[in-house]
């Protein structure tokens, strides 16, 4: 065990931005004004009281005191404080509302965090051939959310084999029927 522990960087954005933060290393990141864009940190991210962002949002712990337009993809949790508001969607390992905070979306909570993802994840290819049906339909599916999928930074769609079994056996579907149908009746 090395003597010196590694810290991470710590970032404050304090003024209006517009644009892209996106961080290869690891680092904290806290907003405390105005940002518009996109902020993909591997690290935390602090949205302070009075602070407004409009962005697409990646972190490993999100933590709002103001407000964010725009969804969030957390590896941990997303946490929100009195006062704070989230119009976007949410996808992590835990969302903590705390009272008087202000949420409007969707959430999806991930059963395993995205690192552990990794080992179990599909191509469009092998998914449409788990599923047997084919790619187009499959995209088709994830783009409009009525199947679990992730979407990647260049816009490369991503499945799980976990989440595809989960999503199978709640829907009460085969992956080796002909046909597969969302909603309506069976």
């Amino acid at each position: 065990m090395p003597f010196f522990k590694r810290r991470r960087k710590n970032i404050h954005l304090n003024a209006g931005a517009k644009g892209d933060l996106v961080l290869s290393e690891e680092a904290d990141v806290r907003v405390s004004g105005v940002f518009e864009g996109e902020i993909r940190v591997r690290g935390d991210l602090m949205v302070e009281k009075g602070a407004t962002l409009r962005a697409r949002i990646e972190a490993e712990t999100v933590r709002v005191k103001g407000k964010v337009f725009g969804d969030i993809q957390a590896s941990k949790e997303v946490e929100l404080f009195p006062g704070a508001e989230l119009r976007g969607d949410v996808k992590a390992s835990s969302l903590i509302i705390r009272q008087e905070a202000h949420f409007w979306g969707q959430c999806e909570i991930m059963v395993q965090p995205l690192e552990e993802k990794k080992e179990t994840s599909m191509s469009p290819e092998e998914t449409a051939q788990f599923l047997e049906i084919d790619v187009n339909t499959l995209l088709q599916l994830a783009e409009s959310k009525k199947i679990p999928a992730l979407q990647d930074r260049n816009g490369s769609w991503c499945f799980d084999r976990v989440d595809l079994e989960r999503w199978i056996s709640e829907n009460k579907l085969a992956p080796s029927s002909n046909e597969i149908k969302i909603g309506g009746p069976r």
